[in-house]
């Protein structure tokens, strides 16, 4: 009970705040004065691939753990009928 009661309170200041925004840019508060610019640099990645075959649970949680201090993230995760496969994702170093 006291989870539920936890989102409807989060739900409920969310949307006074979702509306209160909107009321206010309704009303003339915020005006577009000028425009966006951004540069968006091309990311090279490298990839590795884990099979999920052959992962022991220990050993396999410390792996991750490392990879992540390497910089790896998840990109991808592959089920076939046999196991899967983790495709695991960082910037390629230039």
């Amino acid at each position: 009970m006291k989870i539920n009661f936890f989102y409807k309170i989060h739900a409920a200041i969310l949307l006074i705040v979702f509306m209160s925004a909107t009321a206010y840019a309704f009303l003339g508060g915020l005006k577009w004065t000028g425009t966006i610019e951004a540069r968006v640099d091309k990311v090279t990645w490298e990839y590795r691939v884990i099979s999920l075959t052959d992962a022991k649970l220990p050993v396999f949680e410390n792996e991750l753990n490392e990879l992540g201090r390497d910089g790896w993230e998840l990109g991808a995760l592959v089920t076939t009928q046999t196991g899967g496969y983790y495709v695991m994702k960082r910037p390629q170093s230039a």
